[in-house]
């Protein structure tokens, strides 16, 4: 039980690196004016999305994109 804490454990705070990551990109994109834009496409990632996911790098469109592959 213990081993399976820890690995979960582990897994969380890998987790929380990468979201941090996403976020301290995003706040670069704001500095640099580029945040809200899609990487890919380079159009304007929707309001709502960026409400929902504010670290987002891809609209919507390419996201279900990128996930088929």
């Amino acid at each position: 039980d213990a081993i399976q804490q820890q690995k979960m454990a582990t897994a969380n705070r890998a987790a929380h690196r990468r979201r941090l990551s996403l976020v301290l990109g995003a706040l670069s994109r704001i500095g640099k004016g580029d945040y809200g834009f899609c990487s890919r496409c380079e159009e304007p990632i929707p309001f709502r999305r960026l409400q929902a996911k504010p670290e987002t790098l891809l609209c919507l469109s390419c996201q279900k994109s990128k996930e088929q592959r």
